[in-house]
């Protein structure tokens, strides 16, 4: 079973790619709703998390914090994927399991605009949803992103 990959690894991974894909760059609020997506399909189908960072329930939408709280800088302004803050980072591995599932997460939701997917991340029967009744910003529990990709991906009952 490979490792989780840090918060950050994984952002500049999509950027990266959503720029490979001929993507527009993506904002800090983007980029939090597309790793949740990237993260919950990773346990749907990779049977483990993304990241090794819990997300918690904001009032947007799931969020990492250490990725909120490094590119929070750029307002909602897009983060572009040449920008130094990538160059530190190394890039995964391009033929890794968790480079080919942020491929395709990104061809399925890459497209999105931020309201978009805040919408979709605001799921009735979602993780978030649940968490966020209590209008707090509480760690999302592993176990609800789990059952809930799973279920979308069709790997268990509702």
């Amino acid at each position: 079973m490979n490792a989780a990959i840090s918060p950050l690894q994984a952002a500049a991974e999509v950027i990266r790619q959503l720029r490979i894909q001929g993507k527009r760059a993506p904002t800090n609020l983007e980029i939090q709703k597309l790793l949740y997506f990237c993260h919950g399909w990773s346990w749907a189908l990779l049977g483990r998390p993304l990241v090794n960072e819990e997300f918690q329930a904001w009032q947007f939408g799931p969020v990492l914090p250490s990725v909120y709280h490094k590119f929070k800088v750029f307002s909602s302004n897009p983060i572009p994927a040449d920008h130094p803050i990538f160059t530190t980072i190394g890039q995964l591995p391009p033929h890794s399991q968790e480079s080919k599932l942020i491929e395709r997460v990104l061809q399925v939701y890459g497209g999105y605009r931020g309201y978009d997917l805040v919408n979709l991340s605001h799921a009735a029967d979602g993780p978030w949803a649940e968490v966020w009744s209590n209008h707090s910003s509480d760690v999302i529990p592993e176990s609800k992103i789990q059952k809930y990709f799973l279920r979308l991906a069709g790997n268990q009952p509702a």
